[in-house]
């Protein structure tokens, strides 16, 4: 999914890197929670609450894909103010994905279990 990213993305080599690390030390252990302690609605499987992560992720890096109206260039500085924003994107993507075929009670649950794994580097990002 991290080489799909958009082509805009790739002189901000932070950007997947970030990524990387979020999804790699955060979505495990956020299906493991839903899967161990919370109730769903509807039942999932694993890896379709990751590929609905990536959906939603790669729905709100859509605007950034260069068309044939908006060239790569004319994104640059889109891009750079966006970059502030890519942690707290990927933290409301993982509650609607991950967390959102829980049951209300369940979905509340989920919400302060993602509070409280955010380790100080990805709270200031979020708050």
């Amino acid at each position: 999914w991290l080489e799909v990213l958009p082509e805009t993305f790739r002189p901000q080599p932070t950007f997947a890197a970030q990524l990387g690390k979020l999804c790699s030390e955060v979505v495990p252990s956020a299906v493991a929670y839903v899967r161990k302690r919370l109730r769903e609605d509807v039942v999932t499987q694993d890896n379709n609450l990751v590929q609905s992560l990536f959906r939603l992720l790669d729905c709100c890096f859509d605007r950034f894909r260069p068309t044939e109206l908006k060239s790569a260039a004319s994104l640059k500085d889109d891009v750079a103010n966006f970059t502030p924003s890519v942690v707290p994107t990927f933290f409301w993507c993982l509650i609607w994905s991950v967390g959102a075929s829980c049951t209300n009670d369940s979905r509340r649950q989920f919400s302060d279990y993602v509070w409280a794994a955010l380790d100080a580097k990805y709270r200031e990002h979020v708050q």
